[in-house]
C-alpha cells in the first residue's frame, strides 16, 4: 500500500510539472525535450549565389498559455569551424542582424501562438560546422535547444583539422605511394586530391591546393 501511495504521488508531481510547462520547442511539428540537438545542412541559394544555412520552417517555439507574453532569447555559439559570416534572427516578422555572440533578443507572442525562431543568411566560408545554444525564457520558465549547422564537402573530402594527420603518407586515389612523412599544414608541391594515411593506419581524402 505504501509503495502504491508513493507511486501515485510521483505520478501526480510529474503531471503537475508537465502542466506547468507553458511554452517549448518543436521540431518538424514534434515536441522536443530541453537540450535536444537539431541539425541543418547548408543549401545553395540561387538568388544570392552562395551556400546558406537556416532554420526556417521546422524549428518553432510554441506558446501553450492563454496569455500574451514576452520571451527573452539568448544565443551562444559553442563552435564555429566553418567561419560563418552574416546572420539574422527572425521571430515571426521581426528580424534583427546578429553582429556578435552571445546575443540577446526579446519579442512578444500572443496566446496559443507558434513562432518560428528563424536563423537565416548564415554564410559558411569553408567546410565545417557551427554549433549554438538557443535559450528562451519567460516568467521564470526557460527552455533550450542545441542547433547544429553543417556545411559538408560533397566529395567527402576532409579538411584534416585533427592533429592525427599532421605527419602522413600520401597516396594517389589508385593506391600508389607518392610521399612519406608529409606535414599537410605546410606547403607541399602536390596539387589535387590524394589519400592520407597516418601512423595508426587511419585514412582520409585531402585536397592539396
Amino acid at each position: 500500500m505504501k509503495k502504491l501511495f508513493l507511486t501515485i504521488i510521483v505520478l501526480t508531481v510529474a503531471c503537475m510539472q508537465m502542466q506547468a510547462q507553458t511554452f517549448g520547442f518543436t521540431y518538424k511539428g514534434e515536441k522536443i525535450e530541453d537540450g535536444a540537438t537539431v541539425s541543418f545542412d547548408a543549401e545553395y541559394d540561387m538568388m544570392k549565389g552562395v551556400e546558406l544555412c537556416a532554420t526556417s520552417g521546422v524549428l518553432s517555439l510554441k506558446n501553450y498559455s492563454k496569455d500574451s507574453r514576452t520571451f527573452n532569447v539568448n544565443l551562444k555559439v559553442t563552435e564555429n569551424s566553418f567561419g560563418a559570416t552574416g546572420m539574422q534572427i527572425c521571430m515571426g516578422v521581426n528580424c534583427r542582424s546578429i553582429e556578435s555572440f552571445p546575443f540577446s533578443y526579446s519579442f512578444t507572442s500572443t496566446e496559443g501562438t507558434e513562432t518560428y525562431p528563424s536563423l537565416i543568411d548564415i554564410i559558411p566560408t569553408k567546410y565545417g560546422t557551427m554549433s549554438m545554444v538557443m535559450e528562451v525564457s519567460s516568467g521564470g520558465e526557460s527552455h533550450n535547444v542545441n542547433i547544429l549547422f553543417n556545411y559538408n564537402d560533397p566529395s567527402g573530402i576532409s579538411n584534416v583539422a585533427s592533429s592525427a594527420f599532421d605527419k602522413v603518407e600520401v597516396y594517389t586515389l589508385d593506391g600508389r605511394l607518392v610521399e612519406k612523412s608529409v606535414d599537410v599544414r605546410s606547403q607541399s608541391n602536390l596539387k589535387g586530391l590524394y589519400i592520407l594515411k597516418n601512423g595508426r593506419g587511419e585514412t582520409t581524402k585531402y585536397m592539396f591546393k
